[in-house]
């Protein structure tokens, strides 16, 4: 999902490792942010929360670690890392600015406010970037999270009706879904 970014996911001490009742996958994501930041610990719990959101994951990450007193120690695991060239932009991140409100109308404002989890972060990538490559990983990441090709097509108008810009139907066949069927078909 965040291969375009260049980051790092690790597992956690507590990845595989029973809970409060439930034995998950537990990660930690590393972003390489555009810019350094210095908060204070109130703006920084609300910058981690705004990032969270933007990049879809707020619903399933530990609310804990919003917190700037958490220590992160390393733990013996895996580690994987994306090669992508995208630094993560955190202008629209940073609590009480005019960045961070002109996003939170524009998500508002749109479909985008009600949508949640990788939908949410593919939505808010196609806002800002190429919407026609976004919808495409979208497309994709759709397939690998194993729908069928009617319900992934389905899933993908449905997705660019959100946009507050969507692309033409006629774009979506022409290129959007030619790409998918290939995929499904194997011929990738």
């Amino acid at each position: 999902m965040f291969n375009n970014y260049k980051c790092m996911t690790t597992t956690t001490r507590s990845h595989q490792i029973e809970k409060n009742g439930q034995t998950v996958d537990r990660f930690r994501l590393v972003f390489i942010m555009d810019r350094q930041l210095d908060l204070n610990p109130d703006d920084y719990k609300l910058f981690m929360k705004n990032a969270s959101e933007k990049l879809g994951i707020y619903d399933i990450v530990d609310k804990a670690t919003l917190e700037v007193g958490r220590g992160f120690f390393g733990a013996k695991g895996e580690y994987w890392y994306a090669d992508g060239e995208k630094l993560f932009e955190v202008a629209d991140c940073i609590p009480s600015t005019e960045k961070e409100e002109e996003r939170k109308r524009i998500v508002n404002s749109s479909s985008i406010g009600s949508t949640q989890g990788a939908e949410r972060y593919f939505l808010e990538e196609a806002m800002v970037g190429s919407r026609s490559n976004t919808i495409i990983r979208y497309a994709l990441f759709i397939k690998d999270e194993g729908f069928d090709y009617d319900d992934a097509e389905e899933k993908l108008f449905d997705f660019n009706d959100k946009l507050p810009e969507p692309l033409s139907k006629r774009e979506i066949q022409g290129t959007i879904l030619k790409t998918l069927k290939r995929n499904y078909n194997g011929n990738e």
